[in-house]
């Protein structure tokens, strides 16, 4: 019964390996657009002088012009023999398109992820961070299905779309070249390179395009979180309120008399213009208003009376000479507030320094305090 069972289990694991295996190779035909070729690898040794007929390796028309091998990534940089590859017009913008093709198709995951993310932060600011991977994945995915749309041109007598010859390698002998062209081929063998009948096959950028892909999947979550920076709320009034941020209920606060670090609320807002409605919990209105928030500095929503003020206490400590001024009032005029420093502690004070500090080279903290103006420190 056991060996039943597991003679069942290797057929099964085997279809499913057969299927991954079907699986791949429709990708790499349909995706990939990977083209194969019966061609050589041809060893070119170096400092070797090499001429060739003024025909098109690729279609074998008359042609004036010509071009060196395309290099793959592994001899992108150092010396290969001289080596000009004739090509017609007609030849050398077919593998030109082929290359913007691949180099297009590879990076556009970043470039439609990226437009996709602005869209959905303008139309839907307030969409949760899985909306933000959903369309990176959307957008990186029709990236990549654009290879079906290629225009497929025949080279010659094959659908060969890359360039005519490629370096691929450095041997004891020479510079390997690649190439499924049987007119250079032949010509190089009658200048004494030495040659093997191989598969070439097509080079393509898809790799690059899902590491592209893979790079959109993995910033979409951290460009949502830089969209949404955190808000702290507070409530400096007399009674309970409610605030509510473009119709949306942010937080329920009780009033805070005491500092502590903790008090208040901390939400994520979309960045850009915000609507703040605060009402007591009999539904009347304490505050309308509307204002700009920004990514790139903490804020603060603090309805409160004329009677309360918040500042921002800078302490130098060790080494470091004391900051001028040495209390930043923020203003009264609006309950929202875009820090103008950066703050090292929410609501409580900075402690004193040690007696030996002078040894250290210390550095400033700043501490974001509130209470009556009446005890607020004068600048």
């Amino acid at each position: 019964m056991i060996r039943w069972q597991s003679s069942r289990f290797a057929k099964i694991l085997s279809r499913f390996a057969g299927t991954l295996r079907e699986l791949r190779a429709e990708v790499r035909r349909r995706l990939r657009v990977v083209h194969r070729a019966p061609g050589s690898r041809l060893i070119v040794p170096f400092g070797s002088l090499l001429t060739l007929e003024p025909v098109c390796c690729a279609c074998g028309a008359p042609c004036s012009s010509s071009r060196p091998p395309a290099r793959a990534p592994r001899v992108a940089f150092g010396p290969l023999p001289a080596l000009e590859i004739p090509t017609c017009p007609a030849c050398t913008s077919n593998a030109v398109a082929h290359s913007r093709f691949e180099l297009v198709t590879a990076l556009g995951a970043v470039v439609f992820s990226s437009t996709a993310l602005i869209a959905l932060f303008v139309a839907r600011p307030w969409a949760a961070w899985p909306w933000a991977v959903l369309c990176a994945a959307a957008a990186s995915a029709l990236a990549l299905l654009l290879r079906l749309a290629r225009r497929r041109v025949p080279l010659g007598t094959t659908a060969w779309h890359a360039a005519v010859a490629r370096w691929i390698g450095r041997s004891s002998e020479g510079a390997v070249l690649e190439s499924p062209s049987d007119s250079l081929r032949a010509q190089l063998v009658a200048q004494g390179c030495s040659a093997r009948f191989d598969v070439v096959v097509e080079r393509d950028a898809f790799a690059l395009g899902l590491c592209s892909a893979g790079c959109s999947l993995a910033l979409a979550p951290l460009l949502w979180f830089h969209a949404h920076p955190h808000l702290r709320i507070l409530n400096l009034g007399e009674t309970p309120v409610e605030v509510a941020i473009d119709g949306r209920v942010a937080a329920e606060l009780p009033p805070v008399w005491t500092e502590a670090p903790n008090v208040g609320a901390r939400v994520r807002v979309p960045i850009g213009w915000r609507s703040f409605v605060t009402r007591n919990k009999g539904g009347e209105v304490l505050d309308r208003s509307r204002a700009w928030l920004p990514s790139d500095a903490p804020a603060l929503y603090a309805p409160r009376p004329a009677s309360h003020c918040l500042w921002i206490e800078q302490r130098a400590y060790g080494a470091t000479p004391a900051p001028i001024p040495s209390v930043v009032r923020l203003s009264t005029g609006s309950p929202l507030h875009v820090l103008p420093l950066r703050v090292d502690a929410w609501f409580q004070a900075n402690p004193a320094p040690a007696t030996d500090a002078r040894l250290f080279s210390g550095g400033v903290r700043r501490a974001l305090r509130f209470g009556p103006c009446a005890v607020a420190p004068s600048p």
